[in-house]
């Protein structure tokens, strides 16, 4: 009897093991752990999307990427799942994995969360101060500046002779073969980077140096931007800042570094040889180096030429320099016309009214009016270098000050379209109630005026 007993013990016992696979081995198939969908999607601006979790089991949640945000991370049952991303810098899509396991580790489920790259607007990459070209005066230390409108990381490369800044501070050599400087980033809407210029050495040669200025794109999104870099052979002279407007053209100066005068002309055809011999070029206009000039009395859409020869000490001069521009258009520009226009004494009240095609505008007051009444360039010179000191004016308003001098009130619309500043200014002369000259296509002779720099500064007022 007794053996008969510890047979049958031995034969339970011999079965546990079996009994207790057959029972996790039923416990395991009746798991559920469902995800749905297994692919969700997170736009590159970020925010918070979703995804269910279906089970009958305890469950947990890791992450591989830090960057985004789970919640809840662990759980049981069915629950909904926010999955939360910040705004994703780069072009580029990120994509992460999910993996959800039941506690006991024996089922596994993935999830892809997929955030898209920054929507990059086609790669803007541009230069903004100047089109294809930029003069640098001929002496050591001749600046001037990139102004550089992207959305994309870049690369500077240019030649040796020019070195570069960020801050002013710390300047760095340019090369054509490797990229010394750069800037930029990912970012949705085109920013300016200011990168300053000036050149390393002074060029004695009657000739001009000239090499290529080339920003490039970290990220292959678009075109790379190239433009001419030329320091002036020593008795060189070229237009710097110029300023087209309808039947108006205003420029200072770039030198070469012999040059102390030059002579200067306008024309509505290139110059021949024997069209700027030194009897005739002692016939033209002439300047010094910190000279602003402006000639009056041109035709809308129209090419001319200014041509200049400079001179040095000794009264040797070179060769003729010739650069073309087109005058603009008078018609369908943006204005913002100056209404209501009264004055108690010294006291003045001026209203301002822009038209349909006007986004925004910019304001001056001058007390040279002398100086200003031939054109519009002259002052749309200065407007165009102090530009970057004032507020843009975006609505209709008015404006009161005092002043116990003869004052002209200027204003310069820019369009809808691209900002870009019209052709045109409103003015008024407080002296003869002038508002501006007249701008029709003239048969006159065309009309010359120039001022120094420091003269044009000196005669603006700054409106609070």
């Amino acid at each position: 009897m007794l053996m008969k007993n510890l047979r049958n013990i031995l034969i339970i016992l011999t079965a546990i093991p079996f009994l207790m696979a057959c029972s996790e081995k039923s416990s395991s198939d009746d798991l559920q752990l469902i995800v749905s969908p297994e692919q969700i999607a997170i736009p590159w601006e970020g925010g918070s999307t979703t995804f269910a979790i279906s089970s009958n089991c305890n469950w947990s949640i890791t992450c591989d990427n830090p960057d985004l945000i789970v919640t809840p991370t662990s759980g049981n049952g069915d629950v909904t799942i926010t999955v939360t991303a910040e705004r994703n810098t780069m072009p580029t899509d990120v994509t992460t994995r999910l993996t959800i396991r039941a506690t006991n580790g024996s089922v596994v489920r993935n999830v892809t969360v997929t955030q898209s790259g920054m929507l990059i607007q086609g790669g803007t990459l541009r230069v903004v101060n100047h089109a294809n070209l930029i003069y640098f005066g001929g002496a050591v230390g001749e600046a001037d500046s990139l102004e550089i409108l992207a959305n994309v990381p870049w690369k500077l490369y240019g030649p040796e002779w020019l070195e570069a800044s960020l801050d002013g501070k710390k300047w760095t050599a340019l090369s054509l073969s490797r990229a010394t400087i750069s800037g930029g980033n990912y970012i949705s809407e085109p920013s300016v980077d200011v990168v300053l210029l000036r050149t390393k050495e002074r060029n004695d040669s009657e000739y001009d140096q000239n090499e290529s200025l080339t920003l490039k794109q970290d990220y292959d999104t678009g075109d790379n931007y190239e433009m001419q870099a030329i320091q002036l052979g020593a008795h060189r002279v070229a237009p710097n800042i110029e300023t087209s407007m309808a039947t108006s053209i205003a420029t200072d100066w770039k030198i070469g570094a012999k040059v102390v005068e030059f002579y200067r002309t306008i024309s509505n055809h290139e110059l021949t040889a024997d069209e700027y011999t030194p009897e005739k070029v002692l016939k033209w206009g002439k300047g010094a180096p910190d000279d602003v000039t402006a000639w009056g009395n041109l035709k809308e859409n129209t090419q001319y030429y200014i041509a200049t020869v400079g001179v040095d000490a000794d009264g040797n001069w070179f060769s003729c320099n010739q650069v073309s521009y087109m005058t603009q258009s008078s018609q369908n520009q943006a204005i913002a016309d100056l209404v209501d226009i009264r004055n108690e004494g010294n006291f003045w009240h001026i209203g301002y009214r822009m038209n349909s095609l006007c986004k925004m505008f910019y304001r001056w007051v001058t007390t040279n009016t002398k100086r200003f009444t031939q054109s519009d360039a002259m002052v749309g010179w200065f407007m165009y270098s102090d530009i970057r000191k004032q507020s843009a004016m975006i609505s209709d308003g008015y404006v009161e000050f005092t002043v116990d001098v003869p004052f002209m009130y200027v204003t310069w619309a820019a369009g809808h379209d691209g900002n870009q500043l019209a052709s045109v200014l409103s003015r008024f002369c407080s002296q003869d109630y002038n508002p501006a000259p007249s701008r029709t296509n003239h048969e006159n002779e065309i009309s010359e005026e120039s001022a120094s720099k420091e003269e044009l500064m000196n005669a603006f007022i700054r409106i609070k």
